[in-house]
């Protein structure tokens, strides 16, 4: 209180044991209230009960890591791709993939490729332009891998194409093995 009779706002979170209510998550804030002078002359305190607003974040922040725990899981990189072809969105797979730096942001053919211009062919412009799931085999001369390339067109509400998100594989292993075995 010493600190709001001094001037500060003074806001935070509490958990607590109600008897009747069990326990509830308050928002609990004090106010300075001022005379015209500016003197701080009395508090106003106000508490919300906060606890539903809590569960349901909490909820959805469980939901988040159980997903983004799925999508760690796969073989697979996933990365969502801006019509401005910069990565908005990776798995841990592509920070597997490629690392040592952050893909979003940054724009797919730097990232991945190390070039100043997309790959012949790319998969995720055709994709943007055709519509369609668009697949291609590619050598990635930045790191000596082969990568099997997915672009699968993500439409909003009005049907138009958002993004594309892109899975990658490294195919590096049964490429030797295809060309071991001509």
């Amino acid at each position: 209180l010493e600190r709001c009779l001094n001037g500060e706002d003074i806001i935070y979170d509490i958990w607590v044991n109600f008897p009747s209510m069990g326990r509830r998550c308050m928002n609990v804030g004090y106010y300075p209230r001022r005379n015209c002078q500016g003197d701080v002359i009395g508090i106003l305190h106000l508490s919300r009960d906060i606890t539903e607003h809590m569960e349901t974040d909490q909820k959805v922040m469980d939901e988040r890591a159980r997903l983004e725990s799925i999508l760690a899981s796969l073989d697979t990189g996933l990365s969502l791709i801006n019509r401005d072809m910069t990565v908005a969105w990776a798995n841990a797979k592509v920070h597997e993939l490629f690392p040592g730096k952050n893909p979003v942001g940054a724009i797919c053919h730097k990232f991945f490729e190390n070039s100043e211009k997309p790959c012949d062919e790319c998969p995720i412009i055709v994709a943007f332009n055709s519509g369609e799931i668009e697949t291609t085999e590619h050598f990635n001369s930045s790191n000596g891998r082969w990568f099997s390339i997915i672009g699968q067109p993500v439409r909003g509400e009005d049907g138009q194409i958002q993004q594309v998100l892109e899975g990658i594989t490294d195919i590096t292993e049964r490429k030797a093995t295809e060309e071991a075995l001509r």
